[in-house]
Parts: C-alpha cells; structure tokens; sequence
C-alpha cells in the first residue's frame, strides 16, 4: 500500500498542476477592442501622515527630491502639500482617467483632501472627483425611506451639494447625473428598497427649491447614478439582489485569489467567468455591472497568493473589465496611490509612467 501511494505522489508532483484543472477553466484573455467611450476612475489613498510608499519597496517619484534633474533625497509628503496634487492629477489626465475616487466618512482630513484638490489642480486639469460614501459618521441604527436617520443621511447631503455636488470638478455622467457610491451589501440594517427611492425623491425636491432661488441650477445635479460597494471577495451577486436592483450599478471592490491555488493560477479566466454571471444578474435587475481592476496585489494574508505587477497581467486585467463592463462603461481601478498592496498606478522609480500608458491605451478609446 505504501509502494502504491508513493508511486501515486510521484506522479501527482512530477505532473504540471495545470493537468488537473478542466481546460475550459483556464483560457487566454483576448485583445478586446472598445466600442464606446469608457469612464475611468481610480481609488485615491487620502495619506496625511506617511509616504505613499508604505509596504513593499517602491519608490513614488513623489517621494524624492531633485536638484537640477539629480536625486538629493527623500521626504515624507501629504496630499495637501504644494504640488503633489497637481502632478497627480497631470498624471492621471495622461493615464486617461476621469475622476479620483475618494473614500467620504466625514472626517476633517477628508474635507481638507477636498479643499486641496480645488486649490491645486490647475485650470487645465481634466480628472474630477466621486464619493465613496459610508454611512457610519452618522451613526445610523437604521436606514429607510423615514424616521430621524433617514433625515440626517438628506441633512448631510444638502450640505455636500454646497460644498462639493456643486462644483464643476465633481464628476458627471454625459447624462449631467453625478455619480456617488454607497455600501452595496445586503443588510437588514439598510432598507434600500425604502431608501432609495425615498432618498431620490428628497433629492428632487430639494433641486427643485434650489431652483426657485437659481434658475441656472441643473435638473441633474442630484439626480445620482449610484454605484453599490461590495467588500466581501468572491461573493454571488446573488446575495445583493435585496439591495443591488434599488442602485443603478454594482461592483467588487476587494478581488484577488485568496488561499485558493485555482483562483490564482487561473485568475484571469476565473475573474472572468465570475463577472459574466455578475454582468448577467446586474443586467436582470436593470443595472451595471463595474468592473474594478488593479496593476498588481500584494498580499501579506497567511497562505494568501498575490498577483505580480507585469504589462501581460494588467493588459489581461483591462481586457477582462473590458468584457463585463455595463452600458455605461464605467471601469474602476483600485488603485491611483495605495502602496500598501502594491495596487498603485502612480508613477515610481522602478515602473515610471508605463502603466499609465497601458490604462489609457487599454481603456480609452482614441
């Protein structure tokens, strides 16, 4: 018996894994050519008290200091110091993105984010802004259509249309809508098929009375496309259906290969057989389905496997966003500037600006 279970553990291990997974699991990413316009944003990390660079060795171009085109040192910057934004969003332009997506909780380093890309974007700037919005500053016991917490979730957002909805570097659909993320998951602690609609309704009326004040003001203003969040890796779209046909679309924002060797050796194909069935669902409910891509994904989770910055990867990555993205091409990359697992686009000493050149070659159409 032993002899037999040798000879069968010689044979497994001297095999090329790639046997033992159904060939239709594992197949190429085609070249996927567009055939509209996409809409491009990408997840800005708001850091106030550390580099950029804070995991794994890279070196944010940033992050040096130059004296007559030498390298004389390294400092430590925030997204509010002069000049960093406005390189970045330079930057972002050249890759072809349309808006930053910054995560919104109320916190005055948030708000201090949102002041420095007023003041230090240029008048050439073309990237904008959206919020990923949470609910948890509010301290919410519960959301609906009604009741005390559903008036301060329309009380906060009165105030954001002031201080940000209204401004031109907010970012619009060609429709004129802004787009706005909220939690997507199922929860029996958020009602959005009370919610939603109740919330659009406020949002109406109170366009309508700034109307009455300001004729200029545009029907659309707070007309939000509302994308849905879901957090959880690999998770059915089946499981959102309660919240996710109440929203105009849905994505996945944490997506890599976790404990599971199939799920990383056949990351491309997996992913995209996954968000076909995403695509699908989303479609039966009368939404999108946003794809959310990275350049690479470092993680440090026990028996967790990463996937590695290469051009061959990101370009299969882009190809598959390509091929599940809804009617309103919206594509999602996460991340512009979190170095903490390696997901970043931005520009470095050992990458440069090559995977901003394959975002827009990959995602924008000429």
């Amino acid at each position: 018996m032993l002899w037999i279970l040798a000879s069968v553990a010689t044979v497994l291990f001297s095999c090329n894994k790639d046997e033992y997974l159904p060939p239709d699991w594992n197949y190429d990413i085609p070249q996927t050519e567009l055939r509209t316009q996409t809409q491009v944003g990408a997840f800005y990390s708001n850091k106030t008290d550390q580099t950029w660079a804070s995991a794994q060795g890279y070196t944010p171009e940033l992050n040096l200091i130059y004296e007559q085109g030498e390298v004389v040192g390294e400092e430590v910057y925030t997204s509010t110091q002069d000049g960093i934004l406005t390189r970045q969003c330079e930057w972002a332009d050249e890759a072809g993105i349309d808006f930053f997506v910054i995560d919104w909780n109320g916190g005055t380093s948030e708000q201090g984010l949102v002041s420095a890309f007023e003041y230090y974007r240029t008048d050439a700037t073309k990237v904008k802004l959206v919020l990923n919005y949470n609910f948890s500053h509010l301290h919410l016991t519960s959301l609906s259509g009604e009741g005390a917490d559903f008036d301060a979730v329309v009380s906060d957002f009165k105030t954001l249309y002031a201080s940000l909805f209204s401004k031109e570097y907010y970012y619009r659909m060609p429709d004129g809508r802004p787009i706005i993320i909220l939690p997507g998951n199922y929860s029996s602690v958020y009602d959005y098929s009370t919610f939603i609609p109740a919330f659009r309704q406020a949002m109406a009326d109170y366009t309508a009375a700034l109307q009455q004040e300001d004729p200029s003001v545009d029907d659309h203003v707070l007309d939000f496309y509302i994308v849905g969040e879901n957090t959880t890796n690999w998770v059915a779209p089946q499981i959102n259906a309660e919240a996710a046909r109440w929203l105009n679309a849905n994505y996945v924002r944490k997506w890599y290969p976790e404990t599971y060797y199939e799920r990383w050796y056949c990351f491309y194909s997996f992913t995209d057989m996954a968000w076909q069935n995403w695509a699908s669902y989303a479609k039966s409910w009368g939404n999108d389905f946003v794809p959310c891509i990275y350049p690479e994904y470092y993680t440090t989770e026990k028996g967790a496997r990463s996937i590695e910055r290469s051009v061959d990867n990101y370009v299969d990555f882009c190809n598959v966003a390509k091929r599940n993205m809804g009617e309103q091409a919206i594509i999602l990359i996460d991340s512009w500037n979190d170095f903490t697992c390696d997901t970043a686009l931005e520009p470095t000493v050992e990458y440069g600006t090559q995977y901003l050149e394959i975002t827009r070659s990959q995602l924008k159409m000429p």
